[in-house]
């Protein structure tokens, strides 16, 4: 696996996947203080700017120690910020990460997630040199599952009392899509 140097961005049909800077608080905020958005992440909804900011500076951070890299979605079109994704929990040798992704409630059902998902995943094989890529998901997250099944990942199994959220001990569904696999899939 190749780690990049400096921060990636990506180019993909509409969509321009970059860096987030401190002036994106008000985007990271309106993404993670919707209690819709945030249902099934680990995480409570935020509450101010400050925590917006504080997200910010750890996608930096994690970056900088090459655990994580976030990006802010914009569209190319309107020149908004969509949603939030990223590629982390990397593990060198197995040649694998984990995918994850967050989309501003309205923008949902637009096509976003989708083309987000394929952009992040082809990086991931192509520039990252990975061979899989695993999403963690609720059982009860149907939209997500679709959105990742429509993108080529396959359900692999359920993981019982996998993640800590909101104060409970809740399954996981784990799928992934090879290197192997995505040639077909991805051009969809």
């Amino acid at each position: 696996m190749i780690f990049p140097a400096n921060f990636p961005v990506i180019y993909k049909d509409e969509l321009i996947l970059k860096k987030p800077l401190i002036t994106h608080f008000k985007d990271i905020f309106e993404i993670f203080s919707n209690e819709e958005v945030v249902m099934y992440d680990i995480f409570p909804k935020m509450a101010n700017y400050d925590q917006a900011k504080r997200y910010i500076e750890r996608y930096e951070k994690e970056f900088a120690e090459k655990e994580e890299i976030t990006w802010i979605i914009h569209d190319r079109n309107s020149e908004e910020s969509v949603g939030v994704c990223c590629l982390g929990d990397f593990d060198f040798d197995s040649q694998r990460c984990e995918i994850g992704y967050d989309i501003k409630r309205r923008f949902w059902n637009q096509g976003y997630a989708t083309k987000t998902i394929k952009a992040i995943t082809e990086y991931a094989f192509k520039e990252l040199g990975l061979n899989r890529v695993e999403a963690f998901i609720s059982p009860e997250n149907k939209a997500s599952i679709r959105v990742l099944e429509k993108c080529g990942y396959s359900y692999e199994g359920l993981l019982r009392q996998r993640d800590l959220i909101k104060g409970k001990l809740e399954d996981a569904y784990v799928m992934a899509l090879l290197k192997d696999d995505s040639k077909k899939s991805l051009l969809r």
